[in-house]
């Protein structure tokens, strides 16, 4: 008798409730289908065997469907950035608002955008960095590299979406600001 690895002898039997009955073809479909009719109706398995489908169609239903599964995550991981976006901008323009004064005397006296914008973005990054280690301890570690890989393109996001948009509301700000209104 021969040990066999489960994963070999699950590929043989079939991973789950979804897969096809799989059955040796003896000619052509139409043949073997008449063979077996007669054999499932015998055991009551009549339901099990309506059609004939060939391995490569079998694949090529499969393939659809992780198209199709494809594009409904890709759809949602779109409109999730894009609310993610509309968060990151009234977040920032809130900011401004409440520190723009303290802002814009930085700027005057010749402070970089690093240290003016310090503590918004360290509140920022840790927000991000609290999120995924909750994400992280949820999900496992099995789930490490995909949640490295979100929280820096998270970073990205962040960081690009407050760069336009406080060079633009400084802009926008800075007379106002300056004649202290």
């Amino acid at each position: 008798m021969r040990i066999s690895a489960i994963s070999e002898r699950n590929c043989i039997n079939g991973n789950g409730s979804i897969d096809s009955l799989k059955i040796k073809l003896k000619g052509d479909s139409r043949q073997t289908y008449k063979k077996y009719k007669k054999l499932l109706k015998k055991l009551k398995l009549e339901d099990n065997l309506k059609t004939m489908v060939s391995v490569n169609q079998d694949i090529q239903r499969n393939i659809a469907e992780c198209k199709s599964n494809l594009r409904s995550t890709l759809f949602t991981a779109g409109i999730a950035a894009i609310m993610l976006s509309f968060l990151y901008i009234q977040s920032i323009i809130l900011n401004f608002e409440i520190n723009n004064r303290e802002y814009m005397i930085k700027k005057v006296n010749g402070f970089s955008k690093a240290k003016i914008y310090y503590k918004y973005n360290i509140k920022q990054y840790l927000t991000i960095l609290i999120i995924m280690t909750i994400y992280l301890i949820i999900a496992g570690k099995d789930y490490l590299t995909y949640t490295f890989l979100v929280a820096l393109l998270l970073l990205g996001i962040q960081t690009t979406i407050t760069g336009i948009c406080t060079k633009k509301v400084e802009n926008k700000n800075l007379v106002y600001v300056l004649k202290g209104e």
